[in-house]
């Protein structure tokens, strides 16, 4: 599992801040073609990956198709979101910056939560959501109060500035 993601961060830190030879940003180049790669993927590589992943004897077929569907999302996913978030959305960027904080500290509350909530007599999905909300309104809290302005956000994310507040009164 470590090699496979490892995959995908090396491909992300290699295209990152480099250009390709017509000079364009590689990051570019790479999401040009979303348009044909996330209807390809979607309708025509994940139904046919689904049949063949539960057909025994044909498993080297399977593991194409999921390679080529993971890759064709990733590229069509980068294309997609640099052609409708080009400009700066504050929202965005502030749940941007927030996401690395959220992704390494969420586990030990979505546990903790869980184990709270599993014996209420509710759907799933609704044990999920309330899951789901609370954690990221809990860590959110958390980030903007304790972390953003903190060395651990200087650390997740670069320095940062309160707002009004000059960079030299640090």
């Amino acid at each position: 599992m470590l090699a496979y993601y490892a995959t995908f961060f090396t491909f992300g830190a290699l295209l990152y801040g480099r250009s390709g030879p017509d000079g364009d940003p590689l990051i570019e180049t790479v999401g040009r073609r979303w348009w044909l790669w996330l209807p390809v993927c979607i309708f025509f590589v994940f139904p046919a990956g689904l049949v063949f992943t539960f057909a025994v004897r044909f498993w080297l077929l399977a593991s194409v198709l999921q390679v080529v569907y993971a890759w064709g999302m990733c590229l069509g996913l980068i294309g997609l979101f640099r052609r409708l978030l080009s400009r700066p959305i504050r929202g965005v960027r502030y749940l941007s910056d927030a996401s690395y904080w959220l992704y390494i500290t969420h586990l030990p509350l979505v546990i903790y939560i869980g184990m709270l909530v599993s014996d209420w007599k509710l759907p799933s999905v609704v044990k999920f959501g309330l899951i789901s909300t609370s954690v990221l309104g809990i860590l959110l809290v958390l980030y903007q109060l304790g972390v953003r302005y903190s060395p651990i956000g200087t650390l997740l994310n670069g320095r940062k500035t309160r707002p009004g507040r000059p960079i030299t009164e640090l």
